[in-house]
């Protein structure tokens, strides 16, 4: 049996006793420290906030809808906004004075196409990034109403398809008709982002989507389609097709070489079509010509490439907007497409014809050289969808930056 021993016991008792304040001060700091750092991080958290706001110059309140958003930011006077310019445009016959997102990197993202309808979980994993080319104005929807509508562009390309592709007519090169007619079905283009890319596979039922002449299907249609969330989202519009290189039906050198953003703008919108040559060899098509189109996904338009740019150093915005993009290209006018979000180093299709002097199978087209020009409609060029919003799309999160792209939902 072990012996007791009373000086042990007693040294025992008061070490105890003199550990017990030290174990109460270190569970205090302990407490303190905790309560400290949620208040740092509460506050860090609330000042990384309030940076977003400020970067876009206003707060984005939620429940507002993009339009709303986007004059707000306007107002504030923030760089990444600019408007046509509504004064020149009276003066070439229309009154639209739409807001656009300029520069080289704006805030303009949308998380768009989610999987899910829960914001919290609308990420770069369950969505697909998109971006704003603008808020335009006497948008006309397919039942004549017209209104103001946001209007979005894929950040990332969907492949590189044809414009379009024939086999018996204009040298099997294609045909620069867009939208459906009484004697033609459309474009190949058109009817795949109608079709297959709305979830309804009619033309790549073999996984192929048009590439090149004679109707050949050799480049396999996107992996990516727009779900049922995302086409509710859409608004079925009328897309105007008129032929910037086009004056009155005929084609004019004088309009490529002074393409400016506003002209081409005009142009787009007038009655002008893609068809000005007589019979020839490779014009030999008896496709009816129209200058509007209604449907849900199209391509971008010259104007839209050409506003956005913000010029530079060497040539500034206005020196841009003053010159023909047909020129871009040159080493003057770098500033133009090196500033310009748009302009991604590809040829990229945009939906309308070119008016060519002897052929009937062009379409314009962003060089990737930064220049508007046209190409065969049956070449090969990459393809950013691209679609109006409906009226009652609201932000319910995010910035609008890359990191943090807009949460949208239908109100």
């Amino acid at each position: 049996m072990k012996k007791f021993n009373k000086d042990v016991q007693l040294k025992k008792l008061r070490n105890k006793k003199n550990n017990k304040p030290i174990k109460i001060i270190s569970i205090v700091l302990s407490v303190i420290i905790l309560i400290g750092a949620i208040i740092y991080f509460t506050f860090a958290r609330f000042e990384y906030n309030q940076t977003f706001n400020l970067i876009n110059g206003t707060v984005v309140e939620s429940k507002k809808t993009i339009a709303e958003t986007m004059i707000k930011l306007a107002e504030n006077g923030t760089t990444d906004l600019a408007y046509d310019g509504q004064e020149y445009l009276e003066e070439l016959g229309t009154e639209d004075n739409n807001l656009r997102y300029i520069g080289k990197s704006p805030n303009n993202y949308v998380y768009f196409n989610c999987t899910t309808d829960n914001v919290s979980n609308m990420n770069g994993g369950t969505c697909e990034k998109w971006r704003i080319i603008g808020l335009f104005n006497n948008v006309e929807d397919e039942n004549g109403n017209k209104s103001s509508k946001i209007k979005l562009i894929k950040h990332q390309l969907i492949g590189y398809y044809s414009w379009d592709s024939s086999v018996d007519i204009n040298s099997s090169y294609g045909i620069n008709q867009w939208g459906a007619t009484q004697d033609y079905d459309g474009a190949d283009l058109m009817n795949e982002l109608n079709t297959d890319y709305l979830g309804n596979t009619t033309i790549g039922t073999d996984g192929m989507w048009f590439n090149e002449a004679y109707n050949k299907k050799v480049e396999a249609m996107p992996s990516s389609t727009l779900n049922a969330r995302a086409q509710s989202m859409i608004e079925t519009t009328l897309w105007n097709l008129g032929s910037p290189s086009s004056n009155e039906g005929i084609y004019d050198a004088d309009y490529v070489n002074i393409l400016t953003p506003k002209l081409a703008y005009v142009r787009e919108r007038a009655n002008t079509i893609g068809k000005t040559c007589g019979t020839s060899e490779t014009c030999d098509d008896t496709v009816t010509r129209t200058a509007t189109w209604i449907g849900k996904v199209g391509l971008m338009y010259i104007s839209d490439y050409s506003y956005a740019s913000v010029g530079g150093e060497t040539i500034d915005r206005n020196g841009c907007l003053s010159s023909s993009s047909y020129n871009w290209e040159a080493t003057n006018y770098s500033d133009c497409k090196s500033n310009d979000w748009l302009f991604n180093s590809t040829n990229q299709w945009t939906i309308s014809p070119y008016a060519h002097p002897s052929d009937a199978h062009y379409a314009f087209y962003i060089t990737a050289n930064g220049r508007a020009g046209g190409m065969k409609t049956s070449t090969s060029c990459s393809v950013k969808p691209v679609v109006y919003l409906k009226d009652n799309i609201k932000i319910v999160g995010g910035n609008g930056s890359l990191t943090y792209p807009y949460k949208i939902v239908m109100n």
